[in-house]
């Protein structure tokens, strides 16, 4: 039987809420690996339990990439997982192709 939210909340209350785990720095890290970050923030001591990081690329693979793999992280972990958000902004005028990349994972 599927849980209901309210004990799907209580159990992650009881726990410790969500933290970021070292499988998922790595898998992100892999995701990451030919980018250049512009920006990155963890919060969370001792367990980290949000990050943001911000990421220019320059056109529309690159930026799927990204997108691409972090779903496939976040979605591994299945409704009960992570919460995530991505942020895709375009450069606009003098840089049509390019993007800026916003992910947030975790609560702040």
């Amino acid at each position: 039987m599927k849980q209901r939210g309210s004990e799907i909340l209580k159990e992650q209350y009881s726990s410790g809420g969500f933290t970021l785990d070292d499988s998922m720095i790595d898998e992100l890290a892999k995701v990451l690996d030919a980018f250049e970050l512009r920006d990155v923030f963890i919060k969370g001591t001792p367990k980290p339990d949000y990050l943001r990081l911000t990421v220019d690329v320059d056109d529309n693979d690159r930026c799927g990439t990204i997108v691409k793999g972090v779903a496939g992280i976040l979605g591994k972990r299945g409704s009960t997982g992570i919460p995530g958000v991505v942020r895709v902004f375009p450069k606009g005028i003098p840089w049509p192709e390019a993007f800026t990349v916003q992910l947030d994972i975790g609560t702040r």
